[in-house]
């Protein structure tokens, strides 16, 4: 599909305001979401592959929490659900709507990174699905750390796995 890239965004911004706004509750949508892009996937193996990524993104989220970075509204003590689904679809974004990421250095990338992932969080604790005891100022710069070396560690990654042979990229 030639155009699937907007798509995979269209997906992946759906899924990112149903988890910030709904978190438990999106689940089940966001899931028929990550049918939908398999169903659609012009690259179905590579993005299977991006997945491999995800444990990462898991590790980061579960690690910020634990250092009380962030906390769970629902009261969770490990990641909830919705948002390892969320950290599942941004890793499907690698291979469409980001993968012109691939093509900048990794200083571009981590200030891309640092600035747009922060924000993100930010977002998702202005709209409830986060919690913090830190100011946003605080949580913005740390997150500013995390994401100016987590964007263009997931990007390299995702090149990485996608050099497997038998893999097409679209």
């Amino acid at each position: 599909m030639r155009n699937f890239w907007l798509i995979n965004l269209i997906i992946f911004q759906s899924v990112w305001w149903l988890c910030a706004l709904f978190t438990d509750q999106a689940v089940p949508l966001v899931g028929l979401l990550f049918l939908l892009h398999f169903a659609l996937s012009p690259s179905r193996k590579a993005d299977a592959r991006s997945l491999l990524i995800l444990p990462l993104g898991l590790v980061v989220d579960q690690s910020l929490f634990l250092l009380g970075v962030i906390s769970f509204v629902d009261g969770y003590q490990w990641l909830p659900l919705w948002l390892a689904l969320l950290w599942g679809h941004f890793t499907l974004t690698l291979n469409h709507s980001l993968s012109w990421m691939s093509r900048y250095h990794f200083g571009i990338q981590g200030a891309l990174g640092a600035v747009f992932g922060a924000l993100s969080y930010i977002g998702g604790i202005k709209l409830g699905a986060l919690n913090t005891a830190l100011s946003l100022t605080n949580v913005f710069l740390i997150f500013a750390a995390v994401w100016a070396v987590v964007l263009p560690l997931v990007v390299h990654l995702n090149g990485r796995v996608g050099q497997r042979p038998g893999v097409q990229h679209v």
